[in-house]
């Protein structure tokens, strides 16, 4: 209800896996060794060519020269156990999944017109863990929201907290115009707003640093570390791009 991007992108309109399979062939005869498959509502892929994201990451993972593929970030209620079995049986996929909380209350959830709840995201983030030994979870979380309280905001930060995420992406609510959002009743102080900001960080940002990963993971480089450079990232000589699923 508060982003104005489905009104603008129109209909699902995904990328024939040939022609992904093209493409990440390209890229990869070009010197890249790791694709980030990346498009609005990544998991909605296929749903036109009759086909599920799995579908592509198992192309993207057959192309020669590709060392690594991983997923831009995902809606977390379209994520199934069959698909993730499909993904663990990857050698090449790498287990880190962005998975967009936005918020722990349910009722703001619901508000939000986000299709889950907590109790099923948290079934999802056990249901990754149970299938990878060692995942990543990121997220984002938005406070601020309209008619948000502070009890509300206590329930999301206390979620969030619960879920151990290795990194969060937190914001500010902003209003869109033409957005269900933005005629809501009871839009939040901005300086309120950036305080929640602040403190959500404070309890989330240690999270990640207590995480710790048992075991040796291959790097594509000694000594290389990726830089954003808009929407390709480059490693030194091991670099890494991001493949649009979608037209």
């Amino acid at each position: 209800s508060y982003c104005i991007i489905p009104y603008a992108r129109g209909r699902v309109r995904s990328k024939p896996l040939a022609d992904l399979k093209r493409e990440i062939g390209q890229v990869a005869a070009s010197g890249y060794r790791e694709v980030v498959l990346v498009g609005i509502n990544l998991p909605c892929y296929g749903k036109d060519l009759g086909l599920r994201l799995i579908d592509a990451v198992e192309a993207a993972c057959a192309v020669e020269g590709i060392s690594r593929v991983r997923l831009g970030s995902l809606e977390p209620e379209l994520l199934t156990p069959p698909d993730l079995a499909r993904l663990a049986a990857q050698p090449k996929f790498c287990p880190q999944f962005h998975l967009s909380l936005q918020s722990g209350c349910d009722k703001t959830l619901k508000a939000m017109n986000r299709h889950y709840d907590s109790a099923e995201y948290a079934r999802i983030v056990a249901d990754i863990r149970a299938a990878f030994p060692n995942p990543s979870i990121t997220t984002d979380i938005m406070t601020g929201f309209p008619g948000e309280t502070e009890e509300d905001y206590q329930q999301s930060e206390a979620f969030s907290v619960r879920m151990g995420f290795a990194k969060a992406h937190i914001f500010p609510y902003s209003v869109r115009q033409g957005t269900r959002a933005a005629k809501m009743p009871d839009q939040l102080d901005l300086g309120g707003v950036i305080g929640s900001v602040v403190g959500t960080v404070q309890i989330v940002e240690p999270l990640g640093k207590v995480e710790i990963l048992a075991g040796i993971v291959p790097i594509l480089k000694p000594g290389a570390f990726p830089r954003l450079i808009g929407l390709v990232l480059a490693c030194n000589e091991a670099p890494i791009v991001a493949t649009d699923l979608f037209h």
